[in-house]
């Protein structure tokens, strides 16, 4: 495990928790918009940058304000504007990273701010909208936005093909969908004039044409960007063995948040 980013309920737990697995594990926690409640000071890095590939890959962490309606209200934790965080954080990142992503627990009207507001993000990925389908990457204001379901039911792996420093990507999947797809309408389309058309054949006949027209732009446009990225998701089923790290991290939490909210809720 390279990075943890801090997002959801993981501060239920309670900071010192945190503290002792971030130095257990020898693994960056970071989280750019978490504050503690009484000095005001950052407890964790807002970001961190890999070597991925040959690229130099910033990641930045971001909690979403959403979080802070669910944590207990003895838990000494603040959660900031994202968006304001971000913002420092990509000045930071600037020059220093190939490539970034934000690992984030955004809502929807959060990554739509974030998606507008910002430039130099290159992907989102999201832990928040627990009802996307794994496999489907999404767009906010032309920025990936890549989900990989809920409850840890799988993981999802991103692929990036970068040429130059062109950071302008298109989805080869949909591309790949695009090609098929203009194969099939042309095919209909090649058949319809092959035979005798009457008015209802005709009127068919255009409507085919006109699709196979609109799924060519697009497919042009994809053709005037190089750089692409594919993103699957991968069923962490009964025949995937449990990482040990990630296992007792889990498990660990899952006590420290019991023993945690039983001792808050024991209070007078």
């Amino acid at each position: 495990m390279d990075i943890f980013v801090l997002g959801g309920r993981d501060f239920s737990a309670g900071l010192d928790f945190l503290f002792e697995k971030a130095n257990a594990l020898n693994t960056p926690f970071i989280c750019a918009n978490v504050q503690d409640a009484q000095s005001g000071s950052r407890p964790f890095k807002g970001h961190a940058i890999l070597d991925a590939g040959g690229l130099k890959v910033g990641i930045l962490g971001l909690a979403s304000q959403d979080v802070a309606k669910r944590l207990p209200s003895d838990i000494g934790i603040a959660i900031t504007d994202p968006i304001s965080a971000a913002m420092e954080a990509l000045a930071d990142l600037s020059g220093k990273a190939d490539l970034v992503l934000a690992v984030a627990n955004l809502t929807e009207a959060e990554t739509s701010r974030l998606t507008s507001e910002l430039k130099g993000i290159d992907f989102i990925i999201n832990g928040h909208w627990i009802q996307r389908l794994p496999n489907r990457p999404e767009q906010s204001n032309g920025v990936p936005v890549l989900h990989s379901y809920t409850r840890g039911k799988y993981v999802g792996v991103l692929n990036v093909q970068m040429f130059g420093d062109d950071r302008r990507f298109v989805d080869a999947s949909e591309r790949a969908a695009l090609e098929k797809q203009l194969e099939n309408l042309q095919r209909q389309i090649d058949a319809y004039q092959a035979a005798e058309r009457d008015v209802r054949k005709q009127r068919i006949y255009g409507k085919l044409t006109e699709k196979r027209d609109e799924v060519r732009r697009k497919l042009d446009k994809h053709k005037e960007v190089r750089s692409s990225f594919t993103f699957e998701t991968v069923p962490l089923d009964i025949e995937v063995p449990d990482d040990p790290a990630v296992k007792d991290l889990v498990d660990s939490y899952n006590r420290a948040y019991t023993l945690a909210r039983g001792m808050a809720e024991s209070l007078p």
